[in-house]
Formats: structure tokens, C-alpha cells, sequence
């Protein structure tokens, strides 16, 4: 294919703003799935790495046309930082505005006392405390509360999440591998209750 083959080509399909609406949309979707604005609970991971997915196939198609293309015009063009400008853009934002714990303390607070003040009252599921998805919490007759993230963590069957304990360290603390985040909270990698 000739340079001018190509140029003829080019006008008719213009893959360059495709490529540029295919990684706008897989950059939308990862930060949305970052925020944990949607998808909800255990579908965030599938639509992160599928936006992932998407984006490394963008970008595998945006080198192989800026190459050819910088080959046979010899020149460069707007489309050739697009991609990288915003998948970087995409990346940083979907780091950077990630629901974190503290965001959402005061929320936690309120089902933990409730919890614990309600007679009869012992779990709570699939619930939305500011922008986290909870599977489940549930008190225990020693008077913590547990939470536990509906984002699964890295491996199967783990079970991210927090734990509110008034009286001090719960049982276990060392063995968890619990972490006092203060103010008798702890966070937990994996708690499995039999």
C-alpha cells in the first residue's frame, strides 16, 4: 500500500478518532469503576479489567498506526499524543479518587451503633455507606461490628473489610493480621467466620 493508497484510505474510515473514542469510553469506565460510582459490589474488578483490556488494545492499534503513519508522512499529528494523554489522565484519576474508609467514617459509625443497639438486630446486608459497597456487617456478642467490602480482594474467597470495636482489640487481632486504623477501628484483609 502507497502513501497516497493510504491517504485516500485513511479518509474514508479515519481510524485514528476511532481509536481516540474507543480509549475515551475504556478511560470513562475505568475511572468510573475506580470511583465506585458503577458498577456496583463484585462487578467492579470485571469492569476495571475490561476497560484495562480495552485500553492495552487500544494502545496496541495507536502504535502500530502512529508508526506506519510517521513512517509514510513523516510528520506528526494531534492523534499521536491523544491516546497517551488520556490514558495518564484516565490512570491518575482512577488512583487518586478511589472511596477510601475515611471518606465514609461517619457512615460506618451509624450502622456500627445501630447494630449494636438494636435488640435482635444482628446483620445488615448489601449495603451503600458513602461511596463503598458492604456485603454484609453484622455485630457479635462481644460487641464488635464487622463490615466487610463487597470489592473482593486480589485472591478467591478473600474478604476485605472493617471492624468497630469499642472494647479494644478483638479477638484475634494479631492472627487477622488486623490493623488499628484508630478510634476502635481495625481494618482486615480476610476474616473467615465459620
Amino acid at each position: 500500500m502507497s502513501a497516497s493508497e493510504f491517504r485516500s484510505r485513511r479518509r474514508r474510515f479515519f481510524p485514528d478518532v476511532a481509536i481516540l473514542v474507543v480509549t475515551l469510553v475504556a478511560a470513562a469506565l475505568l475511572v468510573v469503576a475506580s470511583w465506585n460510582l458503577w458498577p456496583a459490589g463484585e462487578n467492579v474488578p470485571i469492569a476495571i479489567g475490561a476497560a484495562v483490556m480495552v485500553l492495552i488494545g487500544a494502545g496496541g492499534a495507536w502504535l502500530t498506526l502512529s508508526v506506519l503513519a510517521s513512517s509514510w508522512h513523516r510528520r506528526w499529528t494531534w492523534w499521536f499524543i491523544a491516546y497517551p494523554t488520556v490514558v495518564a489522565v484516565a490512570v491518575i484519576a482512577s488512583l487518586t479518587g478511589r472511596p477510601t474508609f475515611e471518606q465514609s467514617r461517619s457512615g460506618f459509625e451509624e450502622v456500627a451503633q445501630y447494630l449494636l443497639s438494636e435488640p435482635g438486630r444482628t446483620h445488615l446486608t448489601d449495603l451503600r455507606i458513602g461511596r463503598l459497597d458492604i456485603k454484609y456487617a453484622y455485630a457479635t456478642h462481644a460487641g464488635e461490628v464487622y463490615f466487610h467490602d463487597a470489592r473482593n480482594g486480589p485472591l478467591a474467597r478473600s474478604n476485605p473489610g472493617w471492624v468497630y470495636s469499642p472494647n479494644g482489640s478483638p479477638p484475634g487481632f494479631s492472627r487477622l493480621g488486623m490493623k488499628n486504623i484508630g478510634s476502635n477501628w481495625y481494618r482486615f484483609t480476610n476474616v473467615t467466620v465459620d
